[in-house]
């Protein structure tokens, strides 16, 4: 007979385990060393996760869909495509910012299998409504999914920056600006592609 799943040990591995690969890195982490801090023997850990790979890709998907709800419930109702992007970069960038820890899950710490089912929802939305915004004549694109992989890059990378006060100091009071600046440059650049 199987014994039943305990979702409350399943939050208290993938709990763990987010906090190891924080500190140590993904490489660095066992799962021997998971089901000892969580308390419970291998055996035990193995009965939720076949292999590190499982545990780590859960975590991820975990962690995009936090964000996809986030982001995609932030998404302005206006006709207006130009701001539907706005408000989908400023609410990656409010989600990035305001959980350090699942940005670098996402987009750092974690392995990257590239496949269609670990690529987040809100990427999906933004490449659909790129594609709207040109089909009305709002946004002149060529590549909306090259557009949407090069803007996500560019708001991770200065949501990294700003994570890591990796900035010029003159900049500190001047966060907000940064952020506005990156977006607008990038309407601009799907406006007059």
């Amino acid at each position: 007979m199987t014994r039943p799943a305990n979702p409350d040990l399943k939050i208290k591995i993938k709990s763990l385990a987010v906090r190891d690969i924080v500190k140590k890195g993904c490489d660095s982490i066992s799962m021997r060393d998971i089901a000892q801090k969580a308390g419970i023997t291998p055996t035990t850990i193995y009965y939720y996760y076949k292999n590190k790979v499982d545990l780590f890709e859960e975590i991820k998907r975990d962690a995009m869909d936090s964000m996809d709800e986030y982001i995609i419930s932030r998404i302005s109702k206006s006709n207006s495509y130009e701001k539907k992007l706005d408000t989908i970069m400023e609410a990656f960038m409010d989600w990035s910012l305001g959980n350090p820890e699942l940005a670098r899950m996402v987009f750092d710490k974690l392995p990257n299998r590239i496949d269609n089912t670990l690529y987040s929802k809100s990427y999906y939305k933004t490449i659909e409504i790129i594609e709207e915004g040109k089909k009305c004549g709002e946004f002149k694109v060529k590549d909306s999914e090259l557009d949407v992989t090069v803007g996500t890059a560019s708001m991770y990378g200065l949501a990294l920056i700003l994570i890591s006060n990796a900035y010029h100091p003159k900049y500190k009071n001047r966060i907000n600006e940064m952020k506005r600046r990156l977006i607008k440059m990038f309407i601009t650049q799907i406006k007059n592609n």
